[in-house]
């Protein structure tokens, strides 16, 4: 989306947004490099004034915008690294899913996206949302309840305008052993809810309303996946690289915790695997 970046649109977010800023930034997490930009390019031109007591008119939104400039080369580099890491790890996700794909005949492939609801956003803070992640991680990695027969997954953390933060999870089930798609995704989905509580929203990207159009085009890469169909692996590959996209910059997130990841999966050659023991 391009905003209308005159002066006076400058002006009336700056006034309607520093104070709150202000009230909501934590040194205690990690921020991106836009923030710090803005931050730094602030406290330039304000210097240790209260945010309450900051009046923004054009004069200091034109120094800000001048001072905002000087970040541009460290913000710019900071993209080029995260959308690198981010290519990165589309490598290994499609190496990985590639493997799984030859190693079974066939998987399920479930497809979740787990947010919050629009009403609980202001109630939802980043320690909550890792300490949902960490508490769905575990049960993965235990294959209990709705991650039985389990053979593969990922994850990617987003936070977006609409949804806040956000993780798109990737399952894929032994699918001689699992079966029902739609079911699964929704257990799933509602196994997010039990974690959070009545915070939590999700949306179940196997259900027949989402798959239609993407069958229609020969496109569908989630369902039941056939390693001796060349197509299907070919759509499920196309997924599982949408899931780490390096061109979504503005998905990324702008707070963190410490040593937060936001992007996993799992492991092929682990010793659980039936017909890889001796693999290296």
């Amino acid at each position: 989306m391009n905003y209308p970046a005159t002066l006076q649109w400058v002006v009336d977010n700056l006034n309607e947004l520093y104070l709150l800023f202000c009230l909501t930034y934590d040194d205690e997490y990690d921020y991106s490099e836009t923030v710090k930009a803005f931050l730094g390019s602030t406290k330039a031109i304000v210097g240790e004034f209260l945010p309450n007591e900051v009046i923004w008119n054009e004069p200091l939104a034109y120094q800000f915008l001048t001072m905002l400039n000087a970040y541009r080369e460290r913000v710019m580099t900071s993209i080029a690294l995260q959308r690198s890491q981010e290519m990165d790890n589309q490598r290994q996700l499609i190496e990985y899913v590639s493997q799984l794909l030859n190693h079974y005949s066939r998987l399920l492939f479930v497809r979740v996206d787990l947010s919050y609801l629009v009403d609980s956003l202001t109630n939802v803070k980043l320690d909550d949302f890792y300490e949902h992640m960490s508490k769905l991680r575990e049960l993965i990695s235990n294959k209990q309840t709705c991650f039985e027969h389990l053979q593969g997954y990922a994850w990617a953390l987003e936070q977006g305008t609409d949804k806040s933060l956000h993780c798109h999870l990737l399952l894929m089930y032994d699918g001689a052993k699992r079966q029902k798609d739609v079911f699964i995704g929704q257990e799933v989905g509602e196994k997010w809810l039990a974690i959070t509580g009545s915070l939590g929203n999700y949306y179940n990207c196997n259900n027949s309303d989402y798959k239609a159009p993407f069958q229609q085009r020969q496109l569908l890469g989630i369902g039941m996946i056939h390693r001796d169909n060349p197509l299907e692996v070919q759509n499920a590959i196309r997924v599982a690289r949408y899931l780490v996209e390096p061109e979504k910059v503005d998905q990324h997130l702008t707070i963190r915790l410490p040593n937060m990841r936001t992007f996993g999966k799992g492991q092929f050659n682990v010793p659980w695997r039936r017909g890889i023991e001796n693999k290296s």
